[in-house]
């Protein structure tokens, strides 16, 4: 069903969601958090597939890294579905898996795919970068893969001679 929204108020809104969600420094109760249009119900954001709910994962990351902050790299609108590129960095202040805080800075990356139906997000997928994160805390060493970056020949290629 089509979210009536424009592209630019389904980005808005996934903004918005994101940054209540995630950038918010009160967690006691991020359950009440929704993403939806003034007017609007909150909408049920737990499945049962998953071994922590959505909740449980927020106030287990808010706790490890009460610094953190997230920023939104990159924003696509395509529909009633927003795919989000964001950056999380933060602290390990608060201890992450049982383990001792490290006090380690970190720089989380990931990708949230968001579905909206009637002003409301009713969908979520994310994929994280949790190997990343756990040797950037030296819980576990994992070799740091090559960055490639592949570009396009294109109109800036300087020619050879």
């Amino acid at each position: 069903m089509s979210s009536f929204f424009s592209p630019d108020q389904c980005a808005l809104l996934a903004r918005r969601y994101l940054e209540t969600t995630w950038n918010a420094q009160v967690v006691e109760d991020l359950s009440a958090t929704s993403a939806h249009a003034p007017g609007f119900p909150p909408t049920e954001t737990e499945t049962t597939d998953l071994a922590l709910s959505l909740v449980q994962l927020r106030q287990a990351i808010c706790a490890a890294f009460s610094d953190r902050h997230f920023t939104i790299t990159e924003l696509l609108v395509s529909g009633e579905r927003v795919m989000v590129r964001w950056q999380m960095q933060g602290t390990d202040l608060g201890g992450y898996e049982n383990h001792l805080p490290s006090g380690k800075t970190i720089s989380l990356t990931g990708v949230s795919m968001l579905r909206l139906e009637q002003h409301t997000l009713v969908e979520e997928w994310n994929e994280v970068d949790v190997a990343g994160m756990l040797r950037q805390l030296g819980f576990v060493y994992v070799p740091q893969p090559p960055r490639i970056t592949l570009k396009r020949p294109g109109s800036t290629r300087s020619s050879q001679s």
